[in-house]
């Protein structure tokens, strides 16, 4: 019965991660380019969006933590989000509306909505294939690298399609979140008790156990470690804009960003894929380190690269100036 359900539920839940990132990509991977060029927003303005994300980020899922421990396996919150992942495009196109008559409503309509859709409902989809994963024993790391593939394919494209038209990128978003409902509909998962306690395999957890994590000063330690590696958060508010302001066009800095984006997530799909191994020889201390340093790696070597690529382009384009680049198509 465990192999029965471990062919079953994998594939399931790597193509469930794939389509929430699918969605999650094709509307937000250019949400900072999308404000700056057709909302008109400024640099502090988006900082505002950014902002109220955050906070309703993190209020989402200390509550949608909670809901689901006491869920289990079952799908009540999923569903939840995949009504959310559907209405994605539509909710876009109200958030954009709503900026232009006022940039604080538009702002904390948009941070709710992506705070609660996406920068929350992962960690419950995270959280759900990982409990999943223990019941029928696969490596979470093999299913969500196919998320960051997802995340991949839908920026490859998502700079092409926004040059023709920003709304078709909330299209596909909608489009992915339907078929994200098809595959959560064929997903059964056991909820009996015996199941759902070694998916859980430490009891449920009570508002008690949650509020005596506050007096772990390790608990604080790994805090204060997510926060720092998290301020990356405030460089990826504004990159995409830097760095399409640096090709001699604007539809060709887009194009580029989508191409930069998706491969580097194609990397981070390879790293997914060897994180299991990776930790369990190093430990999860010695991961984490990893992980740090590879950000400050990755941010300073992509703002470099960056402009080098820039450079480039400018060096290799061929006479005729603006007009003549706007005319070529990657």
């Amino acid at each position: 019965m465990m192999k029965a359900h471990h062919s079953h539920s994998y594939p399931l839940l790597s193509a469930l991660l794939f389509f929430f990132f699918v969605t999650w990509s094709s509307s937000g991977s250019l949400l900072s380019i999308w404000l700056h060029q057709e909302v008109g927003l400024k640099a502090g303005d988006t900082g505002i969006i950014y902002a109220v994300l955050s906070v309703s980020a993190l209020f989402a899922q200390v509550c949608y933590g909670f809901i689901q421990d006491k869920l289990g396996l079952r799908k009540n919150l999923l569903w939840y989000i995949t009504v959310l992942l559907i209405l994605s495009g539509p909710a876009y196109l109200l958030f954009g509306y709503l900026l232009k008559i006022n940039v604080l409503l538009g702002s904390i309509f948009g941070g709710i909505y992506i705070g609660l859709t996406f920068n929350g409902g992962i960690g419950v989809l995270e959280s759900y294939t990982e409990r999943v994963a223990r019941q029928s024993q696969f490596e979470f790391g093999r299913a969500r690298m196919w998320g960051s593939l997802g995340w991949a394919v839908a920026t490859f494209f998502a700079g092409l399609l926004f040059n023709i038209n920003p709304k078709l990128n909330f299209a596909v978003a909608s489009c992915s979140g339907l078929v994200f409902f098809v595959l959560l509909a064929r997903l059964r998962v056991s909820s009996a008790p015996q199941a759902m306690q070694e998916a859980i395999s430490g009891g449920k957890v009570t508002l008690e156990d949650a509020l005596r994590l506050l007096t772990l000063p390790r608990f604080w330690a790994l805090v204060f470690f997510v926060v720092g590696t998290c301020i990356y958060g405030v460089y990826d508010q504004q990159f995409p804009v830097y760095f399409s302001s640096q090709f001699a066009t604007l539809q060709e800095g887009n194009a580029m960003y989508g191409y930069l984006n998706s491969f580097q997530v194609f990397l981070e799909a390879a790293g997914m894929f060897c994180a299991p191994w990776l930790v369990n020889r190093i430990g999860a201390k010695n991961g984490l380190d990893f992980r740090r340093d590879g950000h400050g790696i990755t941010y300073g070597g992509l703002r470099a690269g960056g402009r080098a690529a820039a450079d480039f382009h400018h060096q290799t384009a061929p006479c005729g100036g603006a007009a003549g680049t706007a005319g070529r198509h990657l």
